[in-house]
């Protein structure tokens, strides 16, 4: 992230696999043994097996992309008849950094990812959304399915490349949520 991207453009990159949850759960406790469990794994998935991450990552951060994650799921369903509502939610996230909205974009994925796995019946360790309201806990996971999966990963994953390539970050992220209200409804 330290490098500019024309730079990082001409050199070869070496993809290093993620470590996984249970190691950065270690070196979490090692760095900071004031955290109780459940902040612990929180701080891990946020990590997404870069334990570079680990000191970038407020654990209060973890609501603040609940709460948006619920808020752009709902606004994406509702994207016929609340445009308005949507440019006025990203007036004002808009402005958040690059790096923040990239970090929400990751914790987006792998929230969809985890629903996905949900509806399809695999058993993970918790409810994906365990800590949202009980109604859209209960009912978002549906909607994730073999159909719209793929899409939904291009879509986001695409907002995160307009990102990372300057794009005005309101309008980015208001196709995104378009797209995703389209992607839903299927």
């Amino acid at each position: 992230d330290k490098i500019l991207p024309t730079i990082l453009s001409r050199v070869q990159q070496i993809l290093l696999p993620p470590i996984s949850d249970k190691e950065v759960e270690e070196e979490i406790r090692k760095r900071d043994n004031t955290l109780t469990e459940e902040e612990i794994q929180k701080k891990a998935i946020l990590c997404e097996g870069d334990i570079n991450r680990i000191e970038d990552i407020d654990s209060n951060k973890e609501k603040e992309f609940e709460d948006l994650f619920v808020k752009i799921n709902q606004l994406a369903f509702s994207y016929k008849s609340k445009a308005k509502d949507i440019s006025l939610f990203l007036d004002d996230y808009s402005k958040q950094s690059r790096e923040d909205i990239k970090q929400f974009l990751a914790y987006f994925l792998k929230k969809e990812e985890k629903c996905y796995l949900y509806n399809i019946g695999v058993k993970i360790n918790q409810h994906p959304l365990v800590a949202m309201n009980e109604k859209f806990r209960n009912n978002y996971p549906k909607y994730i399915t073999n159909n719209n999966l793929s899409n939904i990963y291009n879509v986001i994953e695409k907002a995160e490349k307009n990102i990372d390539r300057n794009a005005n970050s309101k309008i980015n992220l208001f196709s995104m949520i378009i797209n995703l209200g389209c992607l839903l409804e299927k």
